[in-house]
Formats: C-alpha cells, sequence, structure tokens
C-alpha cells in the first residue's frame, strides 16, 4: 500500500493506492472524505483491482485553500493527482454525490481513458433544500452561521446520510477530525455556493454521449439527494440502474456488502 501526499498547485492531498491490477478511482462526497469507502476498497483490492481513493481539497487531510470550491477546483486537483502517479488510463471511476460532478468534469475535459463509471446518488439536479441550506448560501450571514453552528449542524445532520441510523455515529466520528480546522467549513459553504449542486445536466449529457458503461447506485429512502432523481440522471447517461430498498444517501457504508458486490460484478463483466 502507498499512500501520504502529494504537494499540488492549490497544496496538499492527501491519497492512498492499494491492491495490483486494473485501476479503480474512488471520488468521494461533500462531507465525508475517502473513509467513506473502507469498506469497498477493501473489497476491490481482494478482487484484484488497484484502488486510488483521495481525500477532496477542503475535505479530510487535504488542503483547505480560501478559494472558490468550483468544477474546475476539483478538477485541477484530480487531473493534477491523476499525472503525479502516472495514471493515463484506469478501469472505471466509482462517485459518490459531489463527486460525480467532478467525474463528469474530469471525463469531459481530460484526456484521461476510463472503462467503466458508477455513480452513487450523484448530486447535480434540482432539489427541494432544508431551510437552513438556504440561509447558508446568504452572503455573510451563511459565512457567520456556518463558523458559530457549523460543527453540531454538520454532525447531527451524519444521520441524514442513514435510514439506518446504526451507522450513524461512526460516521460522526471519523468526520470529526477534518472539523478541527476552520477552513473546512469555509469549504463545505464555498462548495454549496459554487459547485453545480442542481445544475449539472449538461455536463452528465456531454459524459452520457460517450457512451461510457455506466452504473447508477441509489438507495431508496434518501434524504439527503432525491430518490426521485435518478429517473433525471437517467435521461442524460445511459446507465445500468440498481437501487436498494431500505437505504439513505451513502450505500457503500449502509449496505455495504451488496453495493460492493454489484460494483464488482459490474466491473468484471
Amino acid at each position: 500500500m502507498e499512500s501520504g501526499f502529494k504537494e499540488l498547485s492549490n497544496g496538499k492531498t492527501y491519497y492512498s493506492l492499494e491492491g495490483e491490477g486494473p485501476t479503480v478511482v474512488l471520488i468521494h462526497g461533500i462531507g465525508s472524505p475517502s473513509h467513506s469507502y473502507d469498506f469497498l476498497t477493501k473489497e476491490l483490492v481482494g478482487k484484484g483491482f488497484s484502488v486510488l481513493r483521495y481525500d477532496l481539497y477542503g475535505r479530510g487531510r487535504s488542503a483547505k485553500p480560501l478559494v472558490e470550491n468550483n468544477p474546475e477546483f476539483f478538477l485541477n486537483q484530480a487531473r493534477e493527482l491523476l499525472d503525479s502517479l502516472n495514471l493515463k488510463s484506469i478501469h472505471a471511476i466509482v462517485s459518490t454525490s459531489l463527486g460525480s460532478i467532478v467525474t463528469s468534469y474530469l471525463i469531459n475535459r481530460s484526456n484521461l481513458f476510463t472503462n467503466k463509471l458508477v455513480f452513487i446518488a450523484p448530486a447535480g439536479y434540482p432539489q427541494k433544500l432544508p431551510f437552513l441550506a438556504e440561509v447558508l448560501k446568504i452572503q455573510f450571514i451563511g459565512n457567520f452561521l456556518i463558523h458559530l453552528f457549523g460543527k453540531k449542524v454538520l454532525t447531527d445532520g451524519v444521520e441524514y446520510n442513514f435510514h439506518n441510523l446504526e451507522f450513524v455515529n461512526d460516521l460522526r466520528e471519523k468526520n470529526l477530525e477534518q472539523m478541527n480546522e476552520p477552513e473546512f467549513f469555509d469549504s463545505f459553504l464555498s462548495a454549496m455556493n459554487f459547485m453545480p449542486l442542481q445544475t449539472n445536466s449538461e455536463e452528465f449529457k456531454k459524459l452520457g454521449d460517450r457512451k461510457i458503461p455506466s452504473l447508477l447506485i441509489w438507495g431508496k429512502e434518501d434524504q439527503v439527494i432525491p430518490y426521485e432523481n435518478h429517473k433525471l440522471f437517467l435521461k442524460d447517461v445511459d446507465a445500468k440502474f440498481h437501487f436498494i430498498p431500505n437505504c439513505g444517501h451513502m450505500p457503500q457504508i449502509e449496505r455495504a456488502p451488496e453495493t460492493a458486490k454489484v460494483i464488482i460484478e459490474f466491473l468484471m463483466n
């Protein structure tokens, strides 16, 4: 296993690369860094894949520069990291939520070749936001509130990722480390304001035009991004669809064995 930091143009990026075989890249969502793929990583390595996962800027152990967290910002991080590891061609990308937007930009706007794509509850389509989320997007007010109440709001909010609450405390504990850095809250708020969390359809359409074999996975009880948004995604990307009943926004944790099995079968066939 190789792990550590790569110094990129916007600061250090924490990554781990383990296993031998075709490379699968894992890109996480807005709030929970690369540890959210612990189980999936173990299963993929056990089936003969090499797995690269990393913390997006502003999250986990990666740098948290005070700049706009927009698609180009995350695109450049991914592109530079892959270049630094000499990965010009990979077998697959698995992405969750906001990470799926990053994936769409990476495929559409770089020379990276990949055989397959897996999307887990992708962000990028219209949805009704909670009142607090709308307030946080108000300039100055949002910045004040995120630094005053952000730790409580985001730790309490972990439960909305799950239908089965037995997974809540473990994820809360793992996510707390990044919250010791005040810049995490700036990064979180910036991504809410500058990422196309509800307006990425055109980018997904361009991705769909590439005809890369794709798999879409969604928990039917998702309280973060509505399950019904799978219909919008499937209009843009011709993907095999697998829904998981009694499961929330993070099936790679809540229904880890089933999710890993479905992904591995797709990647190996």
